[in-house]
Protein backbone atom coordinates (compact mmCIF):
# COMPACT_ATOMS: atom_id res chain seq x y z
CA UNK A 1 0.00 0.00 0.00
CA UNK A 2 2.97 2.05 0.65
CA UNK A 3 4.27 2.04 -2.79
CA UNK A 4 0.94 2.95 -4.07
CA UNK A 5 0.81 5.66 -2.15
CA UNK A 6 4.21 6.82 -2.67
CA UNK A 7 2.76 6.37 -6.52
CA UNK A 8 0.22 8.84 -6.16
CA UNK A 9 1.87 11.52 -4.90
CA UNK A 10 4.15 11.38 -7.14
CA UNK A 11 1.63 12.03 -10.39
CA UNK A 12 -0.57 14.46 -8.35
CA UNK A 13 2.79 16.79 -7.43
CA UNK A 14 3.77 16.65 -11.95
CA UNK A 15 0.47 17.94 -12.06
CA UNK A 16 0.65 20.56 -10.18
CA UNK A 17 3.84 21.65 -11.45
CA UNK A 18 2.08 21.63 -15.12
CA UNK A 19 -0.39 24.03 -14.15
CA UNK A 20 1.68 26.36 -12.27
CA UNK A 21 3.80 29.06 -13.60
CA UNK A 22 7.68 28.98 -13.41
CA UNK A 23 7.28 31.30 -10.12
CA UNK A 24 5.16 28.74 -8.47
CA UNK A 25 2.25 30.59 -9.20
CA UNK A 26 -1.10 29.03 -10.72
CA UNK A 27 -1.74 30.27 -14.25
CA UNK A 28 -4.47 32.89 -14.73
CA UNK A 29 -6.20 32.77 -18.24
CA UNK A 30 -8.00 36.31 -18.73
CA UNK A 31 -9.74 37.46 -21.85
CA UNK A 32 -10.10 40.80 -22.04
CA UNK A 33 -10.14 44.01 -24.68
CA UNK A 34 -10.01 47.63 -24.71
CA UNK A 35 -11.45 49.57 -27.46
CA UNK A 36 -9.90 52.59 -28.58
CA UNK A 37 -13.25 54.64 -28.96
CA UNK A 38 -16.80 54.33 -27.18
CA UNK A 39 -18.06 56.64 -29.96
CA UNK A 40 -17.74 57.94 -33.33
CA UNK A 41 -19.51 61.13 -34.71
CA UNK A 42 -19.12 61.42 -38.89
CA UNK A 43 -20.76 64.82 -38.58
CA UNK A 44 -22.87 66.06 -42.02
CA UNK A 45 -22.05 63.87 -44.94
CA UNK A 46 -23.52 64.49 -48.18
CA UNK A 47 -25.83 62.29 -49.99
CA UNK A 48 -23.92 58.74 -51.63
CA UNK A 49 -20.95 60.14 -50.38
CA UNK A 50 -18.58 58.28 -47.42
CA UNK A 51 -16.76 59.37 -44.95
CA UNK A 52 -14.09 56.56 -43.17
CA UNK A 53 -13.53 56.52 -39.60
CA UNK A 54 -11.17 53.83 -37.36
CA UNK A 55 -10.80 52.15 -33.82
CA UNK A 56 -8.81 49.83 -32.31
CA UNK A 57 -9.84 46.72 -30.06
CA UNK A 58 -6.62 45.65 -28.39
CA UNK A 59 -6.26 42.28 -26.55
CA UNK A 60 -5.42 42.84 -22.78
CA UNK A 61 -5.71 39.81 -21.45
CA UNK A 62 -3.18 36.50 -21.56
CA UNK A 63 -5.59 34.48 -24.19
CA UNK A 64 -6.31 35.07 -27.59
CA UNK A 65 -9.57 37.05 -28.17
CA UNK A 66 -11.84 35.69 -31.55
CA UNK A 67 -13.85 38.58 -32.79
CA UNK A 68 -16.51 36.50 -34.54
CA UNK A 69 -18.73 39.01 -35.95
CA UNK A 70 -19.23 43.08 -35.78
CA UNK A 71 -23.25 44.28 -36.79
CA UNK A 72 -23.57 47.85 -37.64
CA UNK A 73 -26.64 49.74 -37.94
CA UNK A 74 -28.36 51.26 -41.07
CA UNK A 75 -26.16 53.49 -42.99
CA UNK A 76 -22.85 52.13 -41.84
CA UNK A 77 -20.04 49.10 -42.24
CA UNK A 78 -17.56 47.86 -40.73
CA UNK A 79 -14.39 46.44 -41.93
CA UNK A 80 -12.56 43.73 -41.10
CA UNK A 81 -16.00 42.00 -38.90
CA UNK A 82 -13.80 39.28 -37.73
CA UNK A 83 -10.95 38.60 -36.76
CA UNK A 84 -8.03 37.08 -34.15
CA UNK A 85 -6.03 39.28 -32.04
CA UNK A 86 -3.55 37.65 -29.96
CA UNK A 87 -2.37 38.95 -26.26
CA UNK A 88 -1.05 42.67 -26.68
CA UNK A 89 -2.01 42.84 -29.96
CA UNK A 90 -4.41 44.58 -31.96
CA UNK A 91 -6.57 44.97 -34.76
CA UNK A 92 -7.51 48.08 -36.06
CA UNK A 93 -11.16 48.50 -37.74
CA UNK A 94 -12.41 50.63 -40.42
CA UNK A 95 -16.44 52.40 -40.09
CA UNK A 96 -17.84 53.68 -43.31
CA UNK A 97 -20.75 56.02 -42.99
CA UNK A 98 -22.83 56.07 -46.61
CA UNK A 99 -25.60 58.09 -45.74
CA UNK A 100 -28.70 57.58 -48.40
CA UNK A 101 -31.06 60.08 -47.60
CA UNK A 102 -31.07 63.68 -45.94
CA UNK A 103 -31.75 62.39 -42.60
CA UNK A 104 -29.82 61.87 -38.92
CA UNK A 105 -28.28 58.17 -38.94
CA UNK A 106 -27.17 56.58 -35.49
CA UNK A 107 -26.92 53.48 -33.61
CA UNK A 108 -24.54 51.47 -32.16
CA UNK A 109 -21.27 48.92 -33.43
CA UNK A 110 -21.86 45.54 -31.79
CA UNK A 111 -18.61 43.27 -31.25
CA UNK A 112 -19.16 39.47 -30.34
CA UNK A 113 -16.10 37.67 -29.48
CA UNK A 114 -15.28 35.49 -26.57
CA UNK A 115 -13.63 38.65 -24.27
CA UNK A 116 -15.12 39.38 -21.45
CA UNK A 117 -15.07 42.93 -21.23
CA UNK A 118 -18.27 44.49 -20.94
CA UNK A 119 -17.15 47.40 -23.54
CA UNK A 120 -18.31 45.41 -27.02
CA UNK A 121 -20.32 48.74 -28.09
CA UNK A 122 -19.66 51.79 -29.93
CA UNK A 123 -21.91 53.88 -30.64
CA UNK A 124 -21.90 56.16 -34.29
CA UNK A 125 -24.14 58.52 -35.24
CA UNK A 126 -23.68 61.14 -38.78
CA UNK A 127 -26.18 63.07 -40.78
CA UNK A 128 -26.97 62.62 -44.27
CA UNK A 129 -27.18 66.41 -45.77
CA UNK A 130 -27.78 67.89 -48.81
CA UNK A 131 -25.93 67.54 -52.02
CA UNK A 132 -23.67 70.98 -52.30
CA UNK A 133 -20.79 69.37 -54.40
CA UNK A 134 -19.18 72.50 -56.14
CA UNK A 135 -21.44 74.67 -53.93
CA UNK A 136 -19.66 76.57 -51.32
CA UNK A 137 -21.91 77.22 -48.77
CA UNK A 138 -21.20 78.32 -45.08
CA UNK A 139 -21.22 74.90 -43.83
CA UNK A 140 -18.17 73.41 -45.97
CA UNK A 141 -16.27 76.28 -46.28
CA UNK A 142 -17.27 79.70 -45.21
CA UNK A 143 -17.36 78.67 -41.90
CA UNK A 144 -13.62 77.86 -41.02
CA UNK A 145 -12.83 80.72 -42.58
CA UNK A 146 -14.78 82.88 -40.16
CA UNK A 147 -13.05 80.82 -37.88
CA UNK A 148 -9.43 80.97 -38.93
CA UNK A 149 -9.46 85.09 -39.45
CA UNK A 150 -12.55 86.29 -38.03
CA UNK A 151 -14.55 84.94 -35.16
CA UNK A 152 -11.31 84.79 -32.80
CA UNK A 153 -11.32 85.99 -29.63
CA UNK A 154 -10.91 89.88 -29.26
CA UNK A 155 -12.42 90.44 -32.81
CA UNK A 156 -15.78 89.40 -34.13
CA UNK A 157 -17.14 87.01 -31.16
CA UNK A 158 -17.43 86.95 -27.21
CA UNK A 159 -19.28 89.20 -25.49
CA UNK A 160 -17.76 92.73 -27.01
CA UNK A 161 -16.98 91.96 -30.82
CA UNK A 162 -15.48 94.39 -32.74
CA UNK A 163 -17.81 97.09 -34.16
CA UNK A 164 -20.67 94.89 -32.41
CA UNK A 165 -20.77 92.17 -35.15
CA UNK A 166 -20.38 88.67 -34.75
CA UNK A 167 -19.47 86.01 -36.25
CA UNK A 168 -20.03 83.27 -34.99
CA UNK A 169 -22.72 81.51 -36.90
CA UNK A 170 -24.60 81.24 -40.25
CA UNK A 171 -27.00 83.95 -39.43
CA UNK A 172 -24.23 86.34 -37.91
CA UNK A 173 -22.18 86.07 -40.67
CA UNK A 174 -24.87 85.98 -43.77
CA UNK A 175 -25.98 89.76 -41.70
CA UNK A 176 -22.63 90.72 -41.24
CA UNK A 177 -21.78 90.41 -45.04
CA UNK A 178 -25.46 91.49 -46.04
CA UNK A 179 -25.64 94.55 -43.48
CA UNK A 180 -22.56 95.55 -42.42
CA UNK A 181 -20.81 95.08 -45.17
CA UNK A 182 -17.78 92.70 -43.90
CA UNK A 183 -17.41 91.93 -47.84
CA UNK A 184 -16.07 95.65 -48.06
CA UNK A 185 -14.18 95.61 -45.00
CA UNK A 186 -11.97 92.29 -46.27
CA UNK A 187 -11.67 93.55 -49.87
CA UNK A 188 -10.40 97.28 -48.58
CA UNK A 189 -7.91 95.67 -46.45
CA UNK A 190 -9.18 96.68 -42.64
CA UNK A 191 -10.24 93.41 -42.26
CA UNK A 192 -9.15 90.61 -40.47
CA UNK A 193 -7.47 93.19 -38.31
CA UNK A 194 -3.11 92.89 -38.03
CA UNK A 195 -2.43 89.72 -35.46
CA UNK A 196 -4.94 87.67 -36.68
CA UNK A 197 -4.11 84.91 -39.50
CA UNK A 198 -4.69 86.74 -43.02
CA UNK A 199 -6.98 85.48 -45.69
CA UNK A 200 -5.59 83.73 -48.13
CA UNK A 201 -6.31 84.47 -52.19
CA UNK A 202 -8.45 80.79 -51.78
CA UNK A 203 -10.33 81.93 -49.15
CA UNK A 204 -11.43 85.49 -50.59
CA UNK A 205 -12.03 83.41 -53.77
CA UNK A 206 -14.43 81.00 -51.59
CA UNK A 207 -15.78 84.09 -50.20
CA UNK A 208 -17.09 86.19 -53.04
CA UNK A 209 -18.48 82.80 -55.03
CA UNK A 210 -20.15 82.32 -51.83
CA UNK A 211 -21.71 85.97 -51.99
CA UNK A 212 -22.61 85.78 -55.51
CA UNK A 213 -24.73 82.14 -54.74
CA UNK A 214 -26.81 84.08 -52.31
CA UNK A 215 -25.41 82.95 -49.07
CA UNK A 216 -26.01 79.14 -49.56
CA UNK A 217 -26.16 77.51 -45.45
CA UNK A 218 -25.90 73.99 -46.53
CA UNK A 219 -27.59 73.24 -43.44
CA UNK A 220 -29.71 70.05 -42.92
CA UNK A 221 -32.95 71.39 -43.19
CA UNK A 222 -35.52 68.41 -42.02
CA UNK A 223 -39.07 68.73 -42.76
CA UNK A 224 -41.56 66.45 -40.79
CA UNK A 225 -45.43 64.96 -41.31
CA UNK A 226 -46.08 65.82 -37.57
CA UNK A 227 -44.39 68.81 -37.04
CA UNK A 228 -44.70 70.62 -40.73
CA UNK A 229 -46.84 68.65 -42.92
CA UNK A 230 -49.76 67.99 -40.84
CA UNK A 231 -50.30 71.52 -40.09
CA UNK A 232 -50.41 72.43 -43.34
CA UNK A 233 -52.62 70.03 -44.85
CA UNK A 234 -55.29 70.05 -41.90
CA UNK A 235 -55.40 73.90 -42.80
CA UNK A 236 -55.18 74.28 -46.65
CA UNK A 237 -56.79 70.89 -47.86
CA UNK A 238 -58.03 68.08 -45.23
CA UNK A 239 -60.96 70.68 -44.45
CA UNK A 240 -64.44 69.64 -44.62
CA UNK A 241 -65.92 70.77 -47.84
CA UNK A 242 -62.13 69.31 -49.30
CA UNK A 243 -60.38 66.15 -48.90
CA UNK A 244 -61.25 66.24 -44.71
CA UNK A 245 -65.02 65.23 -46.26
CA UNK A 246 -66.64 63.68 -49.42
CA UNK A 247 -63.45 64.58 -51.80
CA UNK A 248 -61.20 62.04 -52.49
CA UNK A 249 -58.50 61.44 -51.70
CA UNK A 250 -59.02 61.80 -47.98
CA UNK A 251 -55.92 63.38 -45.79
CA UNK A 252 -56.21 63.12 -42.38
CA UNK A 253 -53.72 61.05 -41.37
CA UNK A 254 -49.74 60.15 -42.33
CA UNK A 255 -50.23 57.04 -44.49
CA UNK A 256 -52.90 58.83 -46.31
CA UNK A 257 -50.98 62.37 -47.24
CA UNK A 258 -47.65 60.46 -48.08
CA UNK A 259 -49.43 58.16 -50.67
CA UNK A 260 -51.37 61.27 -52.34
CA UNK A 261 -47.77 63.05 -52.29
CA UNK A 262 -45.96 59.59 -54.00
CA UNK A 263 -48.49 59.92 -56.77
CA UNK A 264 -47.16 61.21 -60.14
CA UNK A 265 -48.89 61.93 -63.41
CA UNK A 266 -52.54 63.66 -63.50
CA UNK A 267 -52.56 62.44 -59.43
CA UNK A 268 -49.75 64.21 -58.45
CA UNK A 269 -50.85 66.31 -55.48
CA UNK A 270 -47.16 68.31 -55.18
CA UNK A 271 -47.93 68.75 -59.07
CA UNK A 272 -51.83 69.66 -58.95
CA UNK A 273 -50.35 72.70 -55.82
CA UNK A 274 -47.82 73.99 -58.44
CA UNK A 275 -50.16 74.41 -60.96
CA UNK A 276 -52.95 76.18 -58.95
CA UNK A 277 -55.48 73.79 -58.90
CA UNK A 278 -55.17 72.57 -55.64
CA UNK A 279 -56.29 73.43 -53.17
CA UNK A 280 -59.62 74.02 -54.63
CA UNK A 281 -61.74 75.93 -51.92
CA UNK A 282 -59.10 77.96 -50.79
CA UNK A 283 -56.09 80.43 -51.64
CA UNK A 284 -53.35 79.00 -53.51
CA UNK A 285 -50.03 78.31 -51.33
CA UNK A 286 -47.26 80.49 -50.82
CA UNK A 287 -43.94 79.26 -51.90
CA UNK A 288 -42.54 78.67 -48.73
CA UNK A 289 -45.12 76.25 -48.36
CA UNK A 290 -44.37 74.42 -51.47
CA UNK A 291 -40.93 74.42 -50.74
CA UNK A 292 -41.41 72.53 -47.35
CA UNK A 293 -43.81 70.19 -49.17
CA UNK A 294 -41.26 69.26 -51.52
CA UNK A 295 -38.53 69.04 -48.97
CA UNK A 296 -40.69 66.76 -47.41
CA UNK A 297 -40.83 64.36 -50.64
CA UNK A 298 -37.43 64.62 -51.02
CA UNK A 299 -36.14 63.65 -47.54
CA UNK A 300 -38.50 60.92 -47.52
CA UNK A 301 -41.43 61.34 -46.43
CA UNK A 302 -40.37 61.68 -42.70
CA UNK A 303 -43.53 60.89 -40.02
CA UNK A 304 -42.12 62.45 -36.82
Amino acid sequence: MKKYTTVFIAIFGALLVSCSSDNGEVETKTFTTQLSKTSINFGNVEVAEERKETFLVTNTGTQAITISNITAPTGFSVSPTSGTINSGDFINFTVTFIPNAIDIFNGNIVITSNSTSTANTISVSGTGSTITTGVKTYENTIASIMNKSCSTTGCHSGQNPAGSVSLTNFDEVKNGFIVDDSWGEITSGRMPKAGVSPLTQDDKDNLETWINAGYPSGELKITSYVTDVAPLINQSCATTNCHGGAQSPTLSNYSQVKTAFEATGNLSSIGRIESGNMPKNSANLAQSNIDLLKTWINTGFIEQ
